[in-house]
This record gives C-alpha cells, structure tokens and sequence, in this order.
C-alpha cells in the first residue's frame, strides 16, 4: 500500500512539474544579437506594436516579414476598381464575393464585360472562363452613393485562377480609387505585416517582405525555407525570430535546420495571454496550443526536420 501511495506521489510530482515547466520551454527566449529581425506574419495584429519597440529597441537596421498567402479580403468602396494585372489571364477564374444587397457588379477583361449580377448581402461564389488575348481584369461595384460616403460596396473574399491563389500565379492585384490612387493589395500575410509595420512607424526600406510557398509540413517550416534562402542571397551571418509564446522553439529549430551552419539564429517570443507560462493548464483554450507545439516538435524530430 505504500509502495503505491508513494508511486502515486512521485507521478502527480512529475506530472506537476511537467505542466509548470513545458510552457516556458516552449516560449524560448535566446536571441544571438542580430542586427536583422525576422518576424512571423501570423502574429496577431495587437502585437505588431511590441515587435516595433523591440526593433527600436535593440536598433535593429533590418526587419523581414514571413508568412505564407493569404485570402485577398479586399473591401471596395464608391468608384473602387479592383484591378488584377499578370500572364497567363486566360482560364477558369473563381470570385468569392459579397455585398450590400441592391448594388451591381461587372467583372470585365480589358473593355468587355465577362460576368455581372447584383448582391444580396451573403457571400457568393463566381466562376468565370477568361479566354486568350485579355490583358487586364477589372471588377467594379455600382450603386448610388452620397459624396463622402465611405461605405464599403463590395467585399472580395479570394480570387483564384485553376484552383490557385495569386500568390502562387504571380499576378498582381491593385485598387484604383476615384482620385487615381493605387493601392496594392497584399496576397501574402509576409506583404499584409509588413505593410502594416510601416503603417506603425517603421521606415519603408527598413522592411522587407519575404514571402514562403506553400509546404507540406506547415507554414513554419515554408517561412524558415523562404527566410534561409534570402539570408544566403544577403549574406546575412545571424537573425533573431521573433515569435508568440509556445510556438517559439519550434519556430527556432525550423530556422536552424533550413539555414543548417551557414547562420547563427536566434529567437525571441512575445507574450501571449491566451497561454501564460505558469499558470497555462488553469485554461482550458492553452491545452490544444501546448499540445499541438508538443505534437510539431515530436512529429518533427521523427521525421528529421531538424538537428541535433
């Protein structure tokens, strides 16, 4: 009987000690000092500040943004054209789009018309066959609005052409707004975070985005591939990463595997509310994120995504 109280102890022990202690290896802090700071795109938007003082901070003289596509989510607005550009334009094109029931929409190659209808407030799919010989797409939205009026007319949720994203096609997706300005639209989260960087305060030739292509082992390892091959072509001899919370220490051996010894990396990881480090198992959201980090590494060290 007390041989098993007592190997009831020392397991509740280690069981103890395991939950106290994961969440703080996972969330690895151990930066190298880089002048150059890597940062994840999916980092939610309420942090992006923290990753400008960081940089401030540490007098960082080059930031790189990764991240993988993303879905277009572009709002249109009164006299909005949504103008897609690039080769080949020829093919099946599918448009999810939604928006204010009542206003009309025309899809159009160069001058011609190629589909239209008129929205009714839910989210609709749209495809279309644009044949040889259109250069240019151009989608408008209509409808009777009061100067300065700001409503959103239309929204464009993604765009593809044979099934895939315009990140992957290389075409490029701008707005033209009444007054003749130019927007670009963003088709990857390492274009969307950078952009909004700068929108912070960061100096537009501080930042750099580095977009990953899709990988079957997840958008870390891509981001690690992407950022391991720009280094290279820079020269670059260390970066530090910077990550959230429990994602850090894989996010560090991914960097570390793709860049093997040509550069020294280091991490950073940011605070993140939803898993604080000692008390994380008091939340029943933490468990999931905890174990799916613990999952990646193990999956990882299996397959040999990483070394030693």
């Amino acid at each position: 009987m007390r041989r098993r109280a007592t190997l009831l102890l020392l397991t509740a022990t280690a069981l103890l000690g395991v939950l106290l202690t994961v969440a703080p290896w996972l969330a690895l802090t151990a930066p190298v000092g880089a002048p150059a700071l890597v940062v994840e795109g999916w980092i939610p938007d309420d942090r992006l500040p923290d990753v400008l003082r960081l940089a401030q901070a540490r007098g960082v003289r080059q930031v790189f943004v990764t991240g993988g596509e993303r879905p277009l989510a572009r709002y249109l607005h009164g006299g909005d054209t949504l103008v897609i550009d690039g080769a080949p334009m020829a093919g099946p094109w599918r448009m999810q789009l939604a928006g204010l029931p009542g206003v009309r929409w025309q899809l159009m190659g160069d001058t011609l018309p190629l589909r239209e209808g008129t929205a009714d407030g839910s989210l609709h799919t749209e495809e279309v066959t644009v044949g040889p010989g259109v250069r240019q797409l151009r989608l408008v939205g209509r409808a009777a609005v009061a100067p300065g009026d700001t409503t959103a007319l239309l929204f464009v949720q993604t765009l593809s052409l044979y099934g895939e994203g315009l990140a992957a096609t290389g075409h490029a997706v701008r707005v033209h707004g009444p007054d003749g300005a130019r927007t670009a639209c963003a088709l990857t989260w390492a274009e969307e975070r950078a952009l909004r960087l700068v929108a912070l305060g960061m100096r537009e030739v501080q930042v750099l985005a580095v977009p990953g292509l899709p990988d079957a082992r997840g958008r870390t390892v891509s981001a690690a591939q992407a950022m391991a091959a720009q280094a290279r072509w820079l020269g670059l001899g260390a970066y530090d990463v910077v990550s959230l919370g429990v994602h850090a220490r894989r996010t560090r051996h991914a960097h570390a595997r793709a860049n093997g010894d040509a550069v020294l990396v280091g991490v950073i990881a940011l605070s993140d509310p939803q898993v604080p480090p000692r008390t994380w198992w008091l939340r029943p959201a933490a468990w999931p994120l905890v174990a799916k980090e613990v999952a990646g590494l193990l999956r990882d060290a299996v397959a040999g995504t990483f070394g030693t």
